[in-house]
């Protein structure tokens, strides 16, 4: 039975001189391979600059040169949190039924999808590139800026009738409202038994805004925000006065 022989060459500094074509010369035996050195590959993660409440988000990882090469197989996202550590679960919510990847020369790209909830303000998508060459593996990432989630106002609280004249409505919003509906239902003061309406707009311009104030104020270390609705003058003071009722109060976007 032959015996294989074999040598082990071993470089004890790699440099970048050294990289290239090598000849290894044994005998009459000619071989020759490929020496690189390793490079880390240029990484780009890309999603939209809106980011909507519990609407699918596409999230795309560009990964261009690099020693080893990568595959798109090799790339991964997942979420971090504000000390960098990885969300538990946070991998499997980046849905691989919608991964778009490609291959095509000197970059690979993965394009997937994931739904943001609320509990994901802040926290950053990360992309995690691994270059294998053999038994050799390598790590790469890319880590994009804090998610900005932005959802629709939605009543926090009951109204709260502070004073005679104001009342507190708390909505809950990222960004804050631009524009606002107030509408009161079954009206009534004095003797007057007939029911009325009233409606505010933040567009409005006639004399109507003279008799109320609106005023947004954001709670510090949250989403929340204070609408308080201020009588200025004798007339609406009437509307918070007793006998006057207001049953039903709104606030819309």
């Amino acid at each position: 039975m032959k015996e294989d022989k074999y040598c082990t060459i071993t470089i004890p500094k790699m440099s970048a001189d050294l990289k290239g074509q090598w000849t290894l010369i044994m005998g009459q035996q000619l071989a020759k391979f490929d020496l690189k050195l390793e490079e880390k590959p240029n990484i780009t993660i890309t999603l939209p600059n809106t980011v909507i409440l519990n609407n699918s988000v596409n999230v795309t990882c560009k990964v261009s040169g690099g020693v080893p090469s990568t595959k798109a197989s090799d790339i991964t996202f997942i979420l971090m949190d504000s000390e960098n550590k990885t969300v538990s679960g946070s991998e499997a919510r980046f849905s691989k039924s919608s991964t778009d990847s490609s291959e095509i020369g000197e970059y690979v790209q993965v394009t997937t999808s994931f739904t943001p909830r609320l509990e994901d303000q802040g926290l950053r998508p990360y992309c995690k590139v691994v270059h294998k060459d053999g038994e050799i593996a390598l790590f790469s990432d890319k880590i994009a800026e804090p998610l900005d989630v932005n959802f629709g106002p939605t009543i926090a609280s009951e109204p709260n009738y502070k004073e005679d004249n104001m009342v507190v409505i708390t909505v809950e919003s990222n960004p804050p409202p631009s524009s606002w509906n107030l509408t009161a239902t079954n009206v009534w003061f004095g003797n007057n038994s007939n029911c009325t309406e009233l409606k505010l707009y933040s567009t409005m311009e006639t004399m109507e805004m003279d008799h109320i104030s609106i005023e947004i104020k954001r709670v510090e270390h949250s989403f929340k925000h204070e609408i308080t609705v201020i009588a200025l003058n004798i007339w609406s003071t009437q509307l918070f006065h007793s006998p006057f009722r207001m049953e039903y109060l709104n606030f819309l976007r």
